[in-house]
């Protein structure tokens, strides 16, 4: 399961709604409507001994980075620049003490170094460039579970958390995309 987290402490499931039908244009291919359900349903009573078949659903906890690297709210651009590059990661959580505050990518670090945003003064430390807004997943949560999120969230990274709120890894979409092409033949449709 995906939460979000705020900085502030308020922590709420992030909820993934199934996609509604939307209507087709349809065209007139001269079968019954019940032509139709009947070759559907065929198809599907075809399909049924396959799907007992189907592999086991991959969890967060077999592809996330961990270790994860850190660094605190108070660490400066260049050093958090430093350690993206020295380790070619493009996201790093902000803990302070224990608890995780934040997230900043490449493109925060990038944004904050640009003299080109107006009104924008150059900031000087990553707690003043970090994302507050965290999306979490637990060690458990199935793969395309964090997938999904990724996608209509648009980012590349989920901090992983176990149930004490601890940061236990990171999962980017590089790790899904790893393991999609390294566990060949992989079966999304679990």
């Amino acid at each position: 399961m995906a939460f979000v987290w705020f900085s502030n402490g308020i922590f709420e499931p992030y909820r993934i709604v199934p996609p509604t039908a939307t209507p087709k244009a349809t065209m007139h291919t001269g079968h019954k409507p019940e032509d139709q359900f009947t070759r559907v349903q065929r198809v599907y009573e075809e399909a049924a001994p396959r799907a007992q078949q189907r592999q086991q659903a991959i969890l967060v906890r077999q592809i996330m980075s961990s270790p994860v690297s850190t660094l605190p709210p108070d660490a400066t651009i260049e050093r958090a620049h430093a350690l993206l590059n020295e380790h070619g990661f493009r996201h790093v959580p902000i803990v302070a003490g224990p608890a995780l505050v934040g997230i900043v990518s490449d493109r925060d670090l990038l944004r904050a170094a640009s003299p080109a945003v107006p009104g924008n003064p150059r900031a000087n430390l990553v707690g003043d460039v970090m994302s507050r807004r965290l999306l979490t997943v637990l060690p458990t949560t199935d793969i395309r579970e964090a997938a999904k999120v990724m996608v209509d969230e648009g980012i590349h990274s989920l901090p992983v958390l176990d149930a004490q709120q601890k940061l236990v890894g990171i999962v980017t979409t590089s790790d899904i995309l790893r393991c999609i092409v390294n566990r060949s033949p992989l079966d999304l449709w679990v």
